[in-house]
């Protein structure tokens, strides 16, 4: 498949979400409950093999040991359904690269779970690479991290806050690492929602102020 044929898919997947639908592609992987997603995390297994080249600057990319493209497909498409989630380009990494972002009645998370002055909590990078970019709840990077799953961004301390960590998740070889890569990205959507992520109880916690975003005049700009 050519570069333009997989941006066009993309583009038909961004369609889907802004008219609002929950369609599912035959590839697309199940949800997990906010309830059951640190026992999920505990039990992931360990990335194989050694971790690929990234830079110790931005723009910050993964060099080599890329996802195939069936994987970065699979991982926007068992997204979609994820309620509030709103996809569009994102000004903080190169171009093609796609955002995650929330609607503001559902961004009921710290300001941590956020890249600063956006409701944006992460983004894909263009096909080429298929890593992504996170913002996640510091106890659960410690443990992707720990397994060899991402590294921390270079200038993580300019973005994320006190309890989160801005990382860098490898891109899946294969439908295996798929479900776990899969499973790291709905913690820094349930962080950002504001889910409790605690056993047996997914619950909205108490609102955030938003003042914070109203005071905001301009949006945050650059690559990283």
């Amino acid at each position: 498949m050519t570069l333009r044929m997989c941006i066009a898919a993309l583009a038909c997947l961004l369609v889907l979400c802004t008219e609002g639908r929950t369609q599912t592609s035959e590839n697309s992987l199940p949800i997990t409950p906010a309830a059951e997603i640190s026992a999920a995390l505990n039990a992931a297994p360990e990335r194989e093999g050694p971790a690929p080249a990234t830079p110790d600057g931005v723009p910050h990319q993964q060099l080599n040991q890329n996802a195939p493209l069936a994987m970065v497909q699979a991982l926007t498409a068992s997204a979609i359904p994820l309620p509030g989630i709103k996809f569009a380009p994102t000004p903080f990494s190169l171009a093609g690269s796609l955002g995650w972002r929330l609607d503001p009645d559902f961004a009921e998370g710290p300001d941590e779970g956020f890249i600063r002055g956006t409701l944006e909590f992460g983004h894909q990078h263009r096909v080429e690479d298929g890593s992504m970019h996170l913002l996640l709840p510091s106890e659960f990077s410690t443990i992707a991290l720990e397994k060899g799953w991402g590294v921390i961004h270079p200038i993580d301390d300019t973005i994320s806050g006190e309890t989160s960590t801005y990382v860098m998740i490898y891109g899946a070889r294969n439908p295996e690492e798929l479900e776990t890569v899969w499973l790291i990205a709905q913690i820094s959507y349930y962080q950002a929602r504001g889910l409790s992520m605690e056993p047996a109880d997914s619950t909205a916690v108490r609102r955030t102020g938003w003042g914070w975003f109203k005071r905001i005049t301009g949006r945050a700009s650059g690559k990283q």
